[in-house]
C-alpha cells in the first residue's frame, strides 16, 4: 500500500489495482484533480443530517445504501435522493454482494426513485463507471 499526502487533509491511496482519493475540501484545492463533489453515504440508514449534507455542500453524485440490512433499503435510499438530495447521478452501493442478507438487485431502488431512475447507474461489484467532464 502507497499512502501520498497531498496537502491539507488530503490523500492517494494505492493499494493493488485500487487507487482512493481523499479529500474533504476539494473545491479549491490546486492539487486536486477534480471539483465534482461526491456524497458516499456507505453503510448507514436515513438521516436528517443528508439534507445537512446537501445545504452545505451541495454534492452532485451521491452513493447510497439499497442493501436493507444494516443500511438503508429501496425506499429510504429514494426517499434520500427525492427529499434530502438533488444529485445528477446516484450510485447504489451494499447490493448484490451477500445473497440472501442484502438486496439481491438495484430493481426496487428504480422503481423507488420513479422518474429520477435515469440518474441511476447500478454497476456491478468490480466494475467501473466513467462519469465524463467536470460533472456527470
Amino acid at each position: 500500500m502507497k499512502i501520498a499526502y497531498i496537502g491539507h487533509s488530503a490523500f492517494r491511496i494505492e493499494t493493488g489495482k485500487a487507487v482512493i482519493l481523499i479529500d474533504p475540501f476539494i473545491t479549491g484545492n490546486p492539487a486536486a484533480i477534480t471539483d465534482v463533489k461526491t456524497a458516499s453515504a456507505g453503510v448507514t440508514g436515513l438521516s436528517l443530517d443528508m439534507k445537512l449534507i446537501h445545504d452545505l455542500y451541495k454534492p452532485v453524485i451521491g452513493i447510497l445504501p439499497i442493501g436493507d440490512r444494516f443500511t438503508m433499503g429501496a425506499d429510504q435510499a429514494a426517499y434520500a435522493c427525492k427529499k434530502f438530495f438533488k444529485f445528477k447521478t446516484v450510485i447504489p452501493c451494499h447490493y448484490a454482494s451477500f445473497k440472501g442478507y442484502v438486496a439481491n438487485d438495484a430493481e426496487a431502488f428504480l422503481e423507488a426513485i420513479g422518474s429520477d431512475a435515469k440518474k441511476v447507474k447500478a454497476i456491478a461489484g468490480g466494475e467501473s463507471l466513467n462519469l465524463r467532464g467536470r460533472t456527470p
